[in-house]
């Protein structure tokens, strides 16, 4: 009974955790033709004056990228680099309704041959969603030749902590798909 028990507790334990990790969904697109060996070196392209971008994600993604690029064997240098990356977010309010599956108040039910329909209690849920986009752009021919997109549901108060693992899981997602596979021309 004891190792039952245990079972359960781990088994809650594990999809407790998984639903409080933020789920994030990412993809990527390139150009074909691009021969992605050839770039040695990076650095980043610099913001407007006038830009909307928080400071805290800048800083994280640099650093989380940076992690990711040194992995795949690129450094990071401002003199003539090979590949230039923009970093861009937005944050945008969604809304999500759905039924509870009950209602407080009087409630109307039909028959049809299909079964029972009715009135049921109605929830409408706003969130922040979030996307960061990775441009990575051939210094010399300037010309955009990668971009990686993430995009996840960010906590509505921020959190230091949640923020920081949003941030590096998006880029970790995103730079999965970085370089691209190799294309066999035929």
């Amino acid at each position: 009974m004891p190792r039952f028990i245990i079972v359960l507790l781990l088994s809650v334990l594990i999809v407790f955790s998984i639903s409080c990790s933020p789920t994030i969904k990412a993809g990527y697109d390139y150009d074909i033709k691009e021969d992605f060996t050839r770039f040695k070196t990076f650095d980043y392209l610099t913001f407007p004056d006038n830009s909307q971008m928080n400071e805290f994600v800048l800083k994280r993604t640099k650093t989380y990228l940076n992690q990711e690029l040194k992995s795949k064997g690129l450094q990071q240098s401002s003199q003539n680099p090979d590949l230039l990356i923009a970093i861009h977010t937005q944050v945008r309010s969604k809304v999500q309704v759905g039924t509870l599956g009950y209602s407080y108040g009087p409630q109307v039910v039909y028959w049809s041959s299909y079964g029972y329909f009715g009135s049921y209690g109605w929830e409408v849920r706003e969130y922040q969603k979030g996307t960061l986009v990775l441009d990575f752009v051939d210094a010399q021919q300037k010309e955009m030749v990668w971009r990686g997109v993430a995009d996840g549901s960010i906590p509505e108060i921020p959190q230091t902590e949640k923020i920081d693992k949003i941030v590096n899981q998006a880029v970790k997602e995103m730079m999965k798909y970085y370089p691209p596979p190799a294309r066999d021309e035929k």
